[in-house]
This record gives structure tokens, C-alpha cells and sequence, in this order.
């Protein structure tokens, strides 16, 4: 019951997220020749929570219980999709697709519950499945 609510909050989330124009510099993860699309992450940020589409709380490491938001402001040329990927100690556990359209500044995120301990990274793939971004953490025992 509990990941359907998640879910359901995530593709509501995605639909509403369709205006949105605040540029910043692009940080790519990898360089401009080496990504498959337009689509570059210009900020990332790992949050408890999301408020009027801002990221609140920033954090560097959680434990098991928490709700941990992968918060991110991507610049992107054409319509596509992004894909959110929570993983746990190289074992992928979840991935949440985004669509994101033409946008100088759009901004989306997605939720994910901490279910065990572990070394966690949260990945930003484009739509040919190439890592723009990721972001390491590591999770404790509660």
C-alpha cells in the first residue's frame, strides 16, 4: 500500500511538473561529446523533502526508515525521459521514469524509503539508458 501511494504521488508529481524557468550552469557528469542527448543535469540534490518544487533539508546520509528525495534541475532541448535509479551496494532496487519536456530549467524528483543498510547511490540516466549523474550515500542500521 505503501509504494502504490509512493508511485501515485511520483506520476501526479511528473505531470505537474511540466512549467518550470530558472537556469543555472550545467554540471554534466560526463563531457558535452561523450552524452547521447541534449539533456544535461545542471543540479542535484539529496533531500528529506520537496517544497514548492525546491529541495529542503539536504542530507549526505540516512538511515533505515527514512524517506530520501533525489531532487534534480535538468536543461533539455527536446521532450524525453530520464530515469531515476535507487540502487543499494551495485544492485539496482528501483527505477522511476520521468518524462521531461523542452525546458531551459525543469525540475523533477523522485522518493525512495530506505528499506536496509548499505552503500546507496542514486543515478540520473537519459533516455539510452547513459548515467548523466549519480550521487552516493550510505545508509545505517536504525
Amino acid at each position: 500500500m505503501r509504494l502504490r501511494n509512493i508511485l501515485l504521488f511520483l506520476a501526479i508529481g511528473s505531470l505537474s511538473l511540466s512549467v518550470t524557468a530558472v537556469a543555472q550552469e550545467a554540471q554534466p557528469a560526463k563531457p558535452a561529446a561523450a552524452q547521447s542527448t541534449n539533456t544535461k543535469v545542471m543540479k542535484t540534490v539529496l533531500c528529506h523533502d520537496v517544497k514548492e518544487r525546491e529541495p529542503q533539508e539536504e542530507m549526505t546520509a540516512a538511515k533505515v526508515g527514512d524517506i530520501v528525495v533525489g531532487w534534480m534541475q535538468i536543461q533539455s532541448s527536446e521532450d524525453t525521459t530520464v530515469t531515476h535509479r535507487w540502487m543499494r551496494d551495485g544492485e539496482t532496487i528501483s527505477d522511476v521514469t520521468l518524462n521531461v519536456k523542452t525546458s531551459p530549467s525543469y525540475r523533477a524528483w523522485s522518493r525512495k524509503t530506505i528499506g536496509s543498510p548499505g552503500s546507496w547511490k542514486w543515478q540520473i540516466l537519459d533516455s539510452n539508458g547513459t548515467v548523466l549523474k549519480e550521487v552516493a550515500f550510505t545508509a545505517a542500521g536504525s
